[in-house]
């Protein structure tokens, strides 16, 4: 209690100073045990949680993503199918008639030339760009249902049963992807709202086990790894989907929703068997790192292990950094979503890449994105480390750099059409990899935040951002009813705005620190209103180099 206001922290013995000095001798001789654990190649359950985790996103973002190829086998000539017509030209050629929109006329011969007309495509469904849009957009109205639950049910149940129940839903509906189609539009929307439904769960889920899991100094590699699996799952999708749909068996595409659903199932079976919720409960942790992912907990996270409490939605909604979180998601979201789902559309409408190449380049960009992932986390890291700068400095300088950078060479790709393709394919490839900077930003925050309610708090921020990846396919199919340049720049200055704005607004409130409002606090009925006391102090990054906890660099 303070002053005269009834608040009551709950203050776990452990984090008691004397306590503290106590387990010093405790501190060095596990600091000079766990020196391996600091390399990555030596093995360790938080390590194989980062892995299996990696491997559990590639599934997640290869179930949600393939669709966006897919549909492109799927339907017989996209580009001029729209509702309202396309304003195509016909020219005669020696080899006969083909439709090519005005803005493309320069390319033509181009696409003679290399035979991109995708005359070899053996589409079955006359869908149009509307239908398309809504089509790819769907997974969205169920992802969006249960973000929140998701990080509710991770928080009760645990992250290991709630992110494995929800990749088994989505693997089945993908499985029923090809026959739903062939029965029933609606049936192939419904499949897609179920992929959603269990897809929306994972990140919640994960960012649970996170922290449990993960050491305060090893967050960003640990995390950003793990996450990378998305960036692997984007290329697995893009370039995998367009071989596939070639395939001589059942018309190729249905082998697309086949392989990935088969694959994931492999998958949920090391998922049972590798991962566990917390330390505590893996049977096959060492001692010496189970004693260094506890004593972490111990110096940084006494409200996550103290009794409960409730929910703190007013100071959450009041919160500056939590709603830099939830712009900065939501800007980015808009353009990953926008380039994610409609790249392999953009690059056969205007670009006029025939499918193989496509699936090619429409992935080259991810494989270099996921370098820049993960060694940005390592990189995040190091910073932190060697206190070159803070975590809030940290995760501003990475967050604004994924935005900026990426949105230069947006605008360069807007400028140029097909008669530049190549350069243009080069400027996308580097837009979209240097997005990967951004993944030690808001990302991981909400663990810096708040380890107790990362799950939820990722629930909340997910939700918001996710509506943007329900609109931006839309507004893409509305944009682009024709597929020609103009169009698409309209696309491409748009997403070049939204990146501005979430690099402002997070560069002006994002925070590292852990939040008052995120740890155990239980008041006292007859406590003043609106009276409230931290059960930490914020200042966790000197706290731990003060007390050696992490062996020097």
């Amino acid at each position: 209690m303070q002053g005269s206001s009834s608040v009551y922290v709950v203050t776990p013995p452990n984090l008691n100073e004397d306590v503290v000095v106590q387990s010093q001798s405790t501190e060095k001789e596990i600091n000079g045990k766990i020196g391996k654990l600091r390399n990555i190649f030596e093995p360790s359950c938080r390590w194989t949680l980062a892995i299996v985790g990696f491997l559990g996103f590639v599934w997640v973002y290869a179930l949600r993503i393939n669709f966006s190829m897919g549909i492109v086998c799927m339907t017989i000539d996209p580009v001029s199918t729209a509702d309202n017509g396309s304003k195509n030209e016909t020219i005669s050629t020696d080899d006969g008639r083909f439709n090519v929109s005005q803005s493309n006329m320069a390319c033509n011969e181009d696409i003679w030339d290399s035979n991109n007309l995708n005359t070899s495509r053996h589409g079955e469904f006359h869908w149009s760009k509307q239908t398309q849009g809504q089509l790819l957009s769907s997974v969205f109205f169920g992802y969006i249902l249960t973000q929140i639950p998701g990080g509710y049910m991770a928080q009760k149940y645990g992250g290991k049963r709630v992110f494995g129940a929800g990749m088994l839903f989505a693997t089945i509906a993908t499985l029923l992807t090809p026959i739903s189609a062939r029965t029933n539009i609606i049936l192939l929307y419904a499949c897609r709202v179920v992929i959603g439904i269990g897809l929306g769960v994972t990140f919640p889920a994960m960012h649970t086990l996170w922290a449990f899991w993960a050491p305060i100094m090893e967050r960003s590699k640990l995390m950003t790894f793990c996450y990378a699996g998305t960036t692997i799952g984007n290329i697995a999708s893009l370039a995998l989907s367009g071989l596939l749909c070639n395939v001589n068996i059942d018309n190729g595409w249905p082998m697309i929703y086949y392989f990935f659903g088969g694959m994931t199932a492999l998958w949920f079976l090391l998922w049972t068997f590798l991962v566990y919720d917390n330390p505590k409960t893996h049977p096959r942790i060492t001692e010496e790192e189970r004693l260094f992912i506890e004593q972490y907990h111990a110096m940084s996270s006494a409200g996550f292990m103290a009794g409960k409490s409730k929910f703190p939605f007013k100071s959450i909604a009041k919160s500056r950094p939590v709603w830099a979180i939830i712009i900065a998601q939501s800007c980015n979201s808009w353009t990953s979503y926008t380039l994610g789902t409609s790249m392999p559309l953009y690059m056969e409408e205007v670009l006029r890449f025939d499918v193989h190449i496509n699936g090619f380049l429409s992935a080259l960009p991810y494989l270099c994105m996921f370098f820049t992932a993960v060694g940005s986390g390592f990189l995040a890291d190091k910073l932190r480390e060697r206190s070159i700068l803070t975590t809030t400095a940290t995760r501003k300088l990475f967050q604004t750099l994924g935005f900026l950078i990426p949105t230069a060479f947006l605008l360069v790709v807007s400028q140029l059409g097909c008669e530049h393709r190549y350069v243009v394919a080069g400027c996308m490839t580097l837009a979209i990899m240097t997005t990967g900077l951004n993944r030690p930003g808001f990302g991981i925050n909400h663990v810096d935040l708040t380890p107790r309610y990362a799950g939820v708090l990722m629930g909340i921020t997910n939700t918001i951002a996710t509506i943007t990846g329900m609109v931006a396919p839309n507004v893409v199919g509305l944009l682009t009813v024709n597929g020609s340049r103009e169009e698409w720049q309209v696309v491409f200055y748009l997403c070049a705005a939204v990146s501005v704005l979430g690099s402002i607004v997070y560069g002006l409130w994002a925070s590292g620190e852990e939040q008052p409002w995120g740890f155990g606090i239980v008041t006292d009925p007859n406590a003043r209103r609106g009276s409230q006391l931290s059960a930490y102090s914020p200042t966790l990054d000197r706290q731990m180099h003060r007390h050696s906890l992490y062996p020097a660099s």
